[in-house]
């Protein structure tokens, strides 16, 4: 598994740990049926990423 996160770059990579706190909270919201699939095109990336910049913007 890979993740984009710092804490994968700086501890992962490294060999200080072996999962970052990302693929862990994945693993687990999997392993408790806690977790939402979608799959999309990347075409639409802009479009989701858009709406995530909106979502923090309100807070």
């Amino acid at each position: 598994m890979f993740c984009t996160c710092d804490d994968y770059y700086f501890r992962v990579m490294e060999r200080k740990k072996q999962l970052c706190y990302h693929i862990i909270a994945q693993q687990l919201s999997v392993a408790m049926s806690k977790h939402n699939a979608i799959e999309m095109t990347d075409s639409r990336y802009p479009e989701i990423t858009s709406k995530l910049t909106t979502i923090s913007t309100r807070e």
